[in-house]
């Protein structure tokens, strides 16, 4: 027994190894498929074949019942080691996601009495120019959910508290003969406002909007004019365990975003939500070795990580729960400035 074990043991390290040279895995899978399989598996048996090749050494020769008994609790002490082992090395991002959302809480708020809505965005959370006024902005415009909407970025300290002076680029509609030219790029919808507007591109809707005398009009104003402010910001962007570092147990993998929205009232910010969105990728157990897949061509040997996630809510699926903002068609009457 203890020889068959030593040679699986060396047969099945001998292709774990050949498993570990990247491509290895993927030009196996295409050679009839097999030899991929035989790879793929070759780690797990590797595994096995040492911790049964050390059972027999240290219990063999102890009686049958004895040593099944043996087995067991050897086999529950790694077991238990592998799962301390994970716990101690998802301590500091499990730490880090209780933090990160300790203080949220949902929206407790009305639309009552809004008129002008702030969007402060941090330039990834807006994937790009915060300043400009893109999808979400004119459908709040241009369904009258908003009789203005006003852009800017974000605080640089997520814990800092808004400032009410700081200045904003204020856009609103208004109806005139003939309308002033305004930054609106074409085919860009920020990545935020996908799961509301479904990847339409609806910036022609809007040029058509303004040729008809809709104007889009941009001026300069302070937070303070607003009635609701709606902050997006992305707080942490996690590595993915793929490829170069899936074999980095100390890999941060946590990302978090966090939506807060305020109702200024008396000229005081009130804060009526605030929602942390988290994925991360914490280690199952480091005696697992899984597949991770980069490109689609990839395949290769990882740490066996497990995704966990609090999806939370994104700019635009707030506004179509809290006021009920939805896509409009282009013939869709405008409200008059």
């Amino acid at each position: 027994m203890r020889k068959v074990l030593v040679r699986v043991c060396l047969v099945s390290a001998i292709l774990t190894g050949v498993a570990l040279v990247p491509g290895a895995i993927v030009l196996g899978l295409l050679f009839l498929i097999v030899p991929g399989v035989v790879l793929i598996a070759a780690p797990y048996v590797f595994v096995a074949g040492v911790a049964s090749l050390v059972a027999v050494t240290l219990f063999g020769r102890l009686s049958v019942a004895a040593r099944l008994c043996a087995y067991a609790g050897f086999a529950l002490l790694i077991l238990g080691l592998a799962t301390a082992a994970a716990w101690q090395i998802n301590r500091p991002l499990m730490r880090d996601w209780a933090q990160l959302s300790a203080d949220d809480h949902p929206w407790i708020g009305d639309k009552e009495g809004v008129r002008a809505i702030a969007l402060l965005q941090d330039r990834r959370a807006a994937s790009g120019n915060p300043v400009l006024c893109l999808t979400l902005c004119q459908r709040l415009l241009y369904t009258g959910t908003a009789e203005s909407v006003l852009e800017a970025t974000s605080p640089a300290d997520h814990d800092s508290p808004i400032d009410l002076a700081q200045p904003v680029i204020r856009y609103r509609v208004e109806k005139r003969a003939s309308c002033p030219p305004v930054t609106l790029p074409d085919g860009v919808i920020r990545q935020s406002e996908l799961n509301v507007f479904n990847k339409r591109q609806l910036l022609d809707e809007a040029k058509i909007r303004i040729a008809a005398g809709n104007c889009l009009i941009a001026e300069r104003a302070t937070l303070a004019e607003s009635d609701l402010v709606v902050v997006n910001q992305v707080l942490r962007d996690g590595h993915q365990p793929y490829m170069r570092d899936r074999w980095n147990l100390a890999l941060d993998t946590l990302s978090a975003r966090r939506l807060t929205v305020y109702r200024i009232r008396d000229g005081r910010p009130m804060q009526l939500s605030r929602e942390t969105a988290m994925t991360a990728y914490p280690v199952f157990t480091p005696l697992l070795i899984g597949l991770r897949t980069g490109d689609p061509i990839d395949i290769e040997l990882g740490i066996v990580r497990v995704p966990k996630k609090n999806p939370g809510e994104d700019i635009g699926t707030f506004f179509e729960k809290a006021f009920g903002l939805k896509a409009v068609p282009i013939g869709a009457r405008a409200p008059r400035g």
